[in-house]
């Protein structure tokens, strides 16, 4: 556990530099200059999206959600540019590795891979040639839409469907509209989009405090060994 925590630990270092360093241009362009390279880069890389999405075959709601998101959009890419991940993207990646503070296991999202690569991507060296950097961001794109969108759907609904768990009430189940937090996440960030799909309840809110609470007090030391004894 605590390798582990290191080691999310160093990926969100490795994020929060990206984010610090800008798209990894060293803020020589501007805002306007940006924008204007990533519009011209998504036209150029939207057929190898097209063409990666539609390669996938699964017909799960969460993928047909992910599917419709990229073609509404034109198969525009939603998270990375011409240099390298946007801020949504970034946003993205820090949100994948944060998924233990919902008491969901990072891995279950391959946040840390897909971190990695977004961090990556910040490299200048990633983008020198620029047809396999187009490659990567058609293949990149879609997944890290599919991941974020598989963190939201479990955050909203839970991992363990109520009707299959060994209980004696009746649950209906949380729905949420996939397509909508996709679009979400894309407009106004992924840190919204997440937020609005947690459960509502007061309940989970003090679930997660005590979780953080749990880890904080594992990261310290953890509780004292009782000597053997009578009791």
């Amino acid at each position: 556990m605590t390798h582990r925590v290191t080691r999310v630990g160093s990926l969100l270092a490795a994020v929060a530099l990206a984010v610090a360093a800008g798209c990894g241009g060293g803020g020589r362009l501007s805002e306007e200059e940006r924008a204007e390279l990533d519009a011209a880069f998504a036209e150029e890389v939207a057929a190898a999206i097209e063409q990666a999405v539609g390669a996938v075959e699964a017909d799960g709601d969460e993928w047909q959600a992910v599917a419709a998101f990229y073609e509404e959009r034109g198969y525009r890419p939603a998270w990375l540019g011409a240099t390298g991940p946007t801020a949504r993207g970034r946003e993205l990646a820090v949100e994948m590795l944060g998924a233990g503070t919902h008491g969901l296991d990072v891995t279950d999202y391959a946040g840390e891979r897909l971190a990695l690569a977004v961090a990556e991507l910040t490299r200048p060296e990633a983008r020198e040639d620029e047809e396999a950097y187009a490659e990567r961001v058609a293949r990149l794109d879609p997944a890290l839409s599919a991941a974020f969108l598989h963190l939201a759907h479990d955050l909203a609904t839970g991992r363990v469907a109520p009707t299959e768990a060994e209980i004696h009430w009746e649950s209906e189940p949380r729905r949420i509209d996939l397509g909508k937090v996709l679009a979400a996440a894309a407009e106004q960030g992924p840190a919204t989009a997440l937020a609005a799909a947690r459960p509502p309840h007061e309940q989970y809110a003090l679930l997660e405090r005590a979780l953080a609470g749990y880890r904080r007090a594992v990261a310290a030391g953890g509780w004292p060994e009782v000597p053997p004894g009578e009791a």
